[in-house]
């Protein structure tokens, strides 16, 4: 496989600093195996590029990106809608948008009875997770059904060749450990066509 140039958007100034640290040294290490390829395909980087940047307002110019990976970042913004009408925008014609996220908003954060005892949730304390139950609650995607209505959104963009897969929690989280998620996930596949133009 050819190299390929990977532009990760960072817009959390601890992430900025870890993301280039990580990829200057050893860019093939921030991303290797990805459950969401087909066939768990290794990617071969040239570059890795970190931009800060805000995923609702990528300053970045129409038709840049040949795909767009997401992946448990869309329940947390203010105003998803918007991303993904700007990630359509900065994709070309025949992108493609890879999401994977989950209905975060249907779940009760602060209640960890089926997470393993060595879960990461243990080791931020309970106050903390009332506060992330807290912030989730006013985000609005936190209110609607998910993935139907990325679906419903994605469509109202002019996204209208789709595939869903709502079983891919089951191969990211073969195991109970301190990184198990129990929401079950959806991995949404949207191409950009002529029309989104």
């Amino acid at each position: 496989m050819s190299p390929i140039r990977l532009d990760k958007i960072e817009f959390s100034p601890f992430c900025i600093r870890s993301s280039k640290m990580r990829c200057s040294a050893d860019p093939e290490a921030s991303v290797s195996r990805q459950p969401f390829l087909p066939q768990w395909q290794i990617i071969s980087l040239s570059k890795v590029l970190v931009w800060p940047n805000s995923p609702e307002n990528p300053d970045f110019p129409d038709g840049t990106f040949d795909v767009i990976v997401s992946r448990n970042l869309t329940w947390t913004l203010p105003d998803a809608a918007r991303a993904y009408k700007e990630w359509i925008r900065v994709l070309k014609t025949g992108g493609i948008l890879i999401n994977a996220d989950a209905n975060y908003g249907a779940d009760d954060f602060s209640d960890t009875a089926d997470l393993p005892a060595n879960h990461a949730h243990f080791t931020v304390g309970d106050a903390m997770m009332q506060e992330c139950e807290e912030i989730k609650r006013q985000l609005p995607i936190s209110s609607y059904v998910r993935p139907a209505w990325d679906l419903e959104t994605l469509g109202k963009l002019g996204i209208n060749r789709f595939s869903i897969d709502l079983g891919i929690s089951s191969r990211i989280y073969t195991k109970k450990d301190e990184f198990y998620n129990p929401t079950p996930m959806f991995l949404i596949c949207g191409e950009k066509n002529k029309c989104n133009n």
